[in-house]
């Protein structure tokens, strides 16, 4: 346990100054270029990403705490699936459109309107998916989501897909592990934790689902979900 919290530490002290340095350095920049409009814009959006980045860090290192506490809870409420999916697939539409990648999201047939689980944490798992496709899929790629739901045993599957470098096979056995963090490719406003993956793993058991991915190098990769739902008509 406490070389766990050593490494926990360490990993983060590491993360937390390089938000923190870029909003130092940026912000003293921006200081003393008073007069320059256009550096003003250039720096404030520089600030604004550290700052959500390190939102991003914060709110990692929570759900992992409260993860390995066991005080992590699940609140179950009624959702309007299409509407979830939806507006989890546009939080990512401008990121993919500046690296030109074909986004694309497919509903499957018999969706149901509503179902009952956590849409918070559900929107989480889909988010972390979504983001990382885009993160590691090269200019002009391809990212897709899909959705079916299998009404015999209602149960709804998540897919998201890429055509990025894909995952080395000796990597493959800890991908769902903390702070496993590919860095190939990755810009300073895509700069996480590593956390994500692990996080997401704990949220789909904690909905008594499972999650899996296949993935082949130079290929792309496919990471998928599926959890059991309760249905409503309206």
């Amino acid at each position: 346990m406490d070389n766990y919290k050593d490494q926990f530490i360490s990993h983060m002290v590491d993360e937390l100054q390089t938000p923190l340095k870029a909003i130092l350095k940026f912000s003293d920049t921006l200081i003393k270029n008073k007069s320059d409009i256009a550096s003003q814009e250039k720096y404030l959006k520089l600030i604004h990403l550290s700052a959500k980045n390190l939102e991003n860090i914060i709110k990692d290192v929570s759900d992992m705490s409260n993860l390995q506490n066991n005080t992590i809870s699940i609140e179950l409420n009624k959702v309007n699936l299409r509407d979830l999916l939806s507006q989890n697939f546009e939080i990512f539409r401008s990121k993919a459109r500046e690296k030109t990648i074909r986004y694309s999201i497919t509903f499957g047939k018999n969706l149901p309107k509503f179902i009952e689980t956590d849409g918070n944490r559900l929107s989480q798992v889909i988010s972390n998916l979504l983001s990382n496709a885009i993160k590691f899929t090269p200019k002009d790629g391809a990212v897709k989501l899909e959705v079916i739901f299998d009404q015999d045993k209602s149960v709804l599957k998540v897919f998201v897909d890429d055509n990025g470098p894909g995952i080395p096979d000796s990597k493959k056995a800890d991908i769902f592990k903390p702070f496993i963090k590919d860095k190939t490719n990755v810009t300073f406003e895509d700069t996480r934790t590593g956390l994500g993956l692990s996080i997401s793993l704990s949220i789909i058991e904690l909905l008594n689902g499972k999650i899996t991915f296949e993935s082949s190098e130079e290929k792309g990769s496919t990471f998928n979900f599926e959890i059991p739902v309760k249905t409503y008509d309206d």
